[in-house]
Formats: structure tokens, sequence, C-alpha cells
């Protein structure tokens, strides 16, 4: 849907301002605002309203498990990259235990040789200016420094293979965040995606609702009219009966003190009569009159 934020905001802030608008009709006390004043035009309106509550509830829910599903998938992503951590640390571990191991051996070893050779020939006396003193004093020192190169190049060589392994864990530990910031940007994009298709559903459901509001706005407004037309059209058939009634009742002065009122072809006969007779006159007159429905006698006899 390619509306403009601004746009869209503009039009679900109008379509909304509409719906509520009209929803005052549902009133008893508002009802009159209908141009037909109509219990049915309200009772449609009010059906109207339900249904777009009702989808827009169904859109609520829709959001509603969907971001649910999103946020499990995000709990998911935290826990499988947490278990990758644990794991690279403990394999770290296990890798690195033999190398620290060999270590400490080398280091053991080392310092036991050259304590041994410091050892040897103690306790014999010796001419310090002897050329074989002086021989076996550089021998033992050649021989010292061979176990210290020794030691030296195994430590080193398991220093590099240790700080090998820590530089691959590191590595595979940043694949693990940057995957993990992979998924969770993936999610959250659904995430967006969901809530924007939310509001464009229910901006759809508020622009409809508003639309067959007003076509029933326009239908209510027919109806008064064609009502008021037909109203019209009784009063003056209502007018042409009086007049009817009253010309056909006319006798002199007998029935002048006869007061007669019509509406939708019921005539009522009010006032006073002099005689029984002239009241049976008068009603039998006004019974043949084309158009009335029901006589009701209301007079009474001077």
């Amino acid at each position: 849907m390619n509306i403009s934020f601004s746009t869209s905001t503009f039009l679900l802030t109008a379509a909304m301002a509409s719906i509520v608008g009209l929803t005052g009709c549902n009133n008893d006390a508002t009802h009159s605002q209908y141009p037909d004043k109509s219990v049915e035009t309200r009772a449609q309106a009010q059906a109207i309203r339900d249904d777009a509550q009702r989808s827009n509830d169904s859109s609520n829910r829709d959001q509603e498990q969907r971001l649910t599903a999103l946020s499990f998938r995000t709990s998911q992503a935290e826990q499988k990259a947490k278990q990758a951590h644990e794991q690279i640390a403990i394999n770290l571990d296990h890798a690195l235990t033999p190398l620290k191991a060999a270590q400490d051996q080398a280091k053991a070893t080392g310092s036991r040789e050259r304590e041994a050779i410091d050892q040897e020939g103690e306790g014999a006396p010796v001419n310090p200016n002897n050329e074989e003193v002086i021989r076996i004093k550089a021998d033992k020192e050649v021989r010292k420094v061979k176990s210290q190169q020794v030691e030296t190049d195994i430590l080193a060589e398991n220093e590099a293979k240790i700080l090998a392994l820590k530089n691959e864990a590191a590595i595979n530990k940043a694949k693990i965040v940057e995957n993990e910031a992979s998924e969770k940007a993936v999610i959250k994009a659904e995430r967006s995606e969901a809530e924007q298709q939310n509001r464009e559903r229910k901006l759809a459901i508020s622009i409809e609702t508003t639309s067959k509001l007003d076509k029933l706005g326009e239908k209510s407004a027919d109806r008064r009219e064609e009502t008021g037309k037909q109203e019209a059209a009784a009063e003056r058939q209502d007018q042409n009966i009086t007049a009817a009634v009253r010309k056909a009742i006319a006798r002199g002065d007998s029935a002048r003190d006869v007061t007669i009122s019509t509406r939708a072809g019921i005539v009522v006969l009010t006032g006073v009569v002099a005689s029984e007779v002239i009241r049976r006159e008068v009603i039998a007159d006004a019974t043949k009159v084309v158009g009335v429905v029901r006589l009701d006698d209301k007079m009474s006899i001077r």
C-alpha cells in the first residue's frame, strides 16, 4: 500500500473521527440525529458498527498471534545463541586442557632436569682450577641451556596452539552473535510488517464502515423525505375528508356546533346537537363520505 505516513495517519484519523461521531447515534437520546428518526435505521447503523468491531477484533487477534509467534522465535534465537556459546566454551576447555597439561609437564620436566644437572658431582672435592672441573661445569651449563630451550620450545608450541584455539573460538562466537543479530533483525522486520498490516486493515475497516454509515445516512434522508411526502399527502387527504364530512352533515344550523377532526381516515365528531335524531343523521351522513375509515362519535345532545 503506497500511502505515506502523514497521509495514512490523516486518513485513519479522519475515518475514526467519522465513526466516533456516528457512534453516538446508537443512543436513544441521540437517535433523532438520523434524518428519518427511525429505530430501523438505528439498528442498521448499530449492525454496521458491530460488524466493524468484529473485524477489528479479528485483526487484533491475528496480530496478537503473529506477535506471539515472533516473540517465541526471538526467545528461541537467544536460547540457541546462549547454548552455542556454552558449547564453544566447553569445547575450548576440552581442547586447552591437554595443551596446558603439556606446558605444566614441560615446566616440571625441565625443572627436574636442570636440578639434576646441578646436583651431579656434589660432595666430591673439586679443585676449581682443574681443567676437568671447568670442562664439566661448562658441559652442565650447556645441558641446562638445552633443557631450558626444549622447555621453551614446548611452551611456545603449545602457546601457539592455545592462541589459535582461542582465536577460532572467538571467531565462532562472533558468527553466533552475527547470526543471532541477523535473525532478530528479520523478526523485527516481520513484527513491523505485522503491525503495519494491522493498522492498514483497521484503516480499511474504518473507511468501509464510514462509507456504509454515509450511505445509511443518505437512505435515512431519502426515507425521511418520502415519509414527509406521505405524511403531507395523508394530511391533505384528512383535510379533504374533513371538508367532505362538513359538507355532508351541513343541515342548516342543526350541526353548526359539531366539530370534525380527521387523522388517517378516522373521523372524530365532537360538539353538541339538538336531538338524538340529528345526531344519528349526522353520523349516517358522515359515514357515507368516501375515505372515512372509522367514525368516532363523541357528540352530546343539548
